[in-house]
Order: C-alpha cells, then structure tokens, then sequence
C-alpha cells in the first residue's frame, strides 16, 4: 500500500527519469553506430566525448591511489578546478579501476535528475499548475545541449542540478525570512565543482545582507551561511597549482583557460552565451503575434529575483573575465534551468490572460497536460536529437585520436621514452605516465612560455627530456615550424612515426590530424 502511494505521489518524477534512461540508451546506441562506421572502436564500454573527462579520471586515479592532487604522480599540481567531483570520482576507485566509467555514472545520475528537480522547482517553488509544470520537466529533459553532457563524464550536469537546488532553498528561505544553513552547504559543495557558483554565493550573500539591513531577516542566521561558505572557500583555494608555488588552483587553471580582465567585455562570448540559454525556445516566437498586443511578463522579483539575475549575470560577467568558448559553452550551462522556468513563466502568465487562449483555460486538466506534454516534446525533439547525434561524433573524434594514439603508445613506446603532448587527459589515463603538457595545463613552467616556440622545445626536450612529441601540427604553426625547420638551434630533427585522423565531421578534438614524432639526434660530430 505505501508503495503503491509512493509512486502515485511520485509518478511524473518516475516517469521523467525512465524518459531519460531510455535517452541514455539512445545516446549510447547513436555512438557506437558512429563508432563502427568506418573505424575502430577503442573504448572499454563507452567513451568519453571531450577529453578532459580524462583529466579528471587522472587525477582521480591519483588521488585514489594516494598520491595526492596530481596529474603525475609524485607531483602535486593541479589544473582541475572541479576538486569534489575528483574526489566522487575517487570513490568509485573502491568498486572498479575504470574511473571513466564512473565519471560518465555519475554525469548521467546527476543529469536523470535534473528533469524531475525542474519539475519540483516549478510545482513547489514557483507554484506553477501541473500542466506547465510537466511542460517544465519535459523541456529540461530535452534540452539540448545538457543531453550532450549527459553521459560526458564532466562535472557539468552535477553543477547544474547544486546550481538550481541552491536557487529552490534561496527562494523557499526568503519566504520563510529564515537564512539556513542547507543553501550555504549546497552553494559551498558547487564552489568546489565549479568556479561559477563564486557569482552566485555573491549574489545570493549580498541579497541576504540587504534583507538584514531592512530587518527583514535575523542577522544571526549569517553565522550558519558563512561558516560553511567559509570553509569550503577556503578548502578550494588553498588547492596548490604547483608544489612551490605561491598561486592556487582558480588561478592557473582560469588563465591557461583564457580568463582574464577585458574592457570593452567580449561581446561574442555574451552573445552566444544568450543564444545558448534559449535556443531551446526558438518555437516560442513563433507565439509572439499572438501575445503582442496583451504581452505580460511573469513576476520574477522579490522571493525569486535570484533566477533573472543570476541568469543574467552569469553570461555578461563572463563576458568580462571570460574563458575560451570551449566545449558548446558549457561555462554557461548552470543557468539552463533558470532558462526553462523563465521562458514557462512567461508562457503561463500570457497565456492565463490571453482570450484566445481560453479553449486552453476550459479544458480538464489532464486533457491540458497531454497538450502542453505534447507541444514540449514536438518543439524540443529536433534540437535534442541534433546534440544526441553531436554527442556521438565528439565520442568518436576523441576515440579516434586520444584514445588510439594513447593505445599506440601502449603498444610503441618503450618505458625510456618521455611524452610531450599537445592534449594530456587520454593520453596520460590510459597510458599511465607521466607526461609533459606542451599548452601548460598540467605543466605550468610550460605555460610560461607560450609566446616562445624555442623556450618551449628547450623546456620539453632539453630540460625535460622529451623524445615523443604528440602534437597538433596546425594547432601552433609556429612551434611546428621551429622544431621542423630550425635544426641548426635545435640540434636535432623529429622522424614523423605516425598520424591520427577523426572521421569528420571536427566537432571535440582541437585538430583533424594528431602526429606523433619521435626525436632524432644528430650525430654528435654533426652538432
């Protein structure tokens, strides 16, 4: 009896999360049929779709094992600025060695959850009738580009859902006037996951300080929200970047990335960002004649100004201390929830107020919800199968270069030989060594250098002692040049072993060609 009450009150939760497995199952289907056609497939299971999926698995790896926050091992570094999804990933090292696999369970539960959150959120939160609120579920379970990240093994989707279960509990504890410790608890868990959530702590931390200077909240609640805030804060900063090095992890890390202080801000990056967040509602214009003369637009203020101003804020802000546009523009994905019950916010609100909406209004309930269901899914299909087919060639972009060039050394590569590499993560999970990042991501001394093709080889090989080079010959022309042609400064000369070719089309890997090029030395009579 109780179980059967169970999943009465929890049907449309269940439902959502048996939509979505059986999207995995589409998704893994779609990229192994990409996988067999006209190559090999070299992933255990299922592979990854960006390679820094194996970063993280590194690092993991590392840790689990015991040597500490380390690409390399015995090296303490880090470029990873996702230090509680390492460590999650970690603990799957107590039931198998194959931390890619755990990293992709994880993404995955954390995405089949994000469709039934949204749903709480817009009956719960913001109050939303059934109808629009499975409308609400239904369009976070297709939205597009997080269904890319679904099975990526990146800590995106984990962020998202901290993201909006934060906002919830904000929104809920501004209508109690109470400030609890459980928003400062999620928001400090998303700070070590991502180093967006610094942007929302703020935002959320300076309206609570508004609400105590208006006397609308106590201002002993603060000590339970900075406390936990406090420490998490100061765990993730303290994260070194490197054994002797004054600067922490956010710091190296954001700048290999391309953060840094822009004015005039980088209008592209916030463009696109905008474009990103509701691209999914492309069929919501096609209602504007309609709500044109009687527009409406919901009441996202007071208890939920922290939706459109987070919203918002994130891309623009970005704009000013932006990263690279890397990986679809994932660095903005946190706010796709908000996006989804701002856009059905807007929809009920005109729609409720409309007359030549009121067909809608006068039908049962569960006639509205097969309706609005169907209109969810009709308008988000399209999209959705689009990034499930992209998820399937960046599985295969990066299988047919990571993955086999990290086999190929497996296999070629004596234990003497010393990697540099142009993309470290594949490359230095699968083949378990130790490697040097010619872009400076694991390697800081490396990053230093970029703006001197001759610093970086005598650092790599000189310094280091590099004999394998996998590089992307077009990727910085300059360095290939260098150390292709300037043999009289490099005293020696690289013998090209073999190539790495994606199947088109180029949409995960940095380059459609991955070489491999081992040194050769000059006679020392000739030097």
């Amino acid at each position: 009896m109780h179980l059967k009450s169970f999943v009465k009150r929890n049907l449309v939760e269940g439902t959502l999360v048996f939509a979505g497995v059986i999207i995995l199952v589409v998704q893994f289907a779609v990229a192994k049929h990409l996988l067999s056609e006209g190559g090999v497939d070299h992933t255990t299971v299922i592979g990854a779709p960006l390679d820094d999926t194996y970063i993280h698995c590194r690092f993991a790896e590392n840790l689990f094992a015991g040597h500490g926050y380390s690409f390399n091992p015995g090296q303490v570094l880090s470029a990873d600025t996702s230090p509680l999804w390492v460590a999650m990933i970690a603990l799957g090292g107590f039931v198998t060695s194959h931390f890619d696999l755990v990293a992709m369970l994880l993404s995955a539960i954390a995405w089949l959850l994000l469709a039934p959150a949204v749903y709480r959120v817009a009956r719960y939160v913001f109050v939303f009738e059934q109808p629009y609120s499975i409308a609400a579920g239904i369009c976070m379970l297709l939205q597009p580009r997080l269904i890319l990240m679904a099975l990526s093994g990146m800590e995106t989707t984990f962020a998202t859902l901290l993201a909006l279960i934060a906002i919830a509990l904000h929104i809920r504890s501004r209508e109690i006037r109470q400030i609890r410790i459980s928003e400062a608890v999620i928001l400090g868990f998303g700070i070590a996951v991502r180093p967006e959530f610094c942007l929302l702590v703020l935002i959320a931390s300076l309206d609570w300080i508004f609400l105590i200077l208006k006397r609308r909240v106590s201002a002993m609640g603060a000590i339970g929200f900075v406390f936990p805030l406090a420490i998490s804060s100061a765990l993730v900063l303290s994260i070194p970047y490197g054994e002797s090095s004054e600067h922490h992890l956010l710091y190296h890390s954001s700048l290999v990335q391309g953060a840094g202080f822009r004015f005039p801000p980088d209008f592209y990056y916030i463009g696109r960002s905008l474009y990103i967040i509701f691209e999914n509602f492309w069929w919501v214009l096609l209602l504007m004649p309609v709500f044109i003369l009687h527009l409406k637009f919901p009441k996202l203020w007071g208890n939920f100004a922290l939706v459109p101003i987070f919203l918002l804020a994130l891309p623009i802000i970005q704009g000013f201390v932006a990263p690279q546009y890397r990986h679809f523009g994932r660095y903005v994905f946190l706010v796709l929830p908000l996006a989804v019950l701002s856009i059905i916010a807007f929809l009920r609100i005109n729609i409720q107020s409309n007359s030549k909406f009121a067909f809608l209004r006068q039908m049962r309930e569960r006639k509205r919800i097969v309706v609005f269901s169907v209109f969810a899914i009709l308008f988000s299909l399209p999209l959705a199968f689009k990034w499930t087919v992209v998820y399937g060639e960046s599985v295969r972009n990066i299988n047919d270069q990571h993955l086999a060039v990290a086999l190929w050394i497996t296999a070629h590569a004596s234990e003497q030989d010393r990697l540099a590499v142009d993309d470290v993560g594949a490359i230095g999970y699968l083949t378990k060594r130790p490697v040097i990042d010619l872009t400076g991501l694991v390697s800081p001394e490396m990053f230093q250098l970029q703006h001197d093709p001759a610093a970086i080889w005598n650092a790599a090989r000189e310094v280091k002692g590099a004999n394998l080079f996998i590089i992307y010959t077009r990727l910085d022309p300059s360095f290939y040049s260098l150390i292709k042609d300037s043999l009289d400064i490099l005293n020696d000369s690289l013998d090209l072993l073999t190539e790495f070719r994606v199947r088109p089309p180029l949409v995960a890997s940095a380059d459609t060609v991955l070489s491999v090029f081992r040194v050769k030395e000059k006679p020392r009579a000739a030097r």
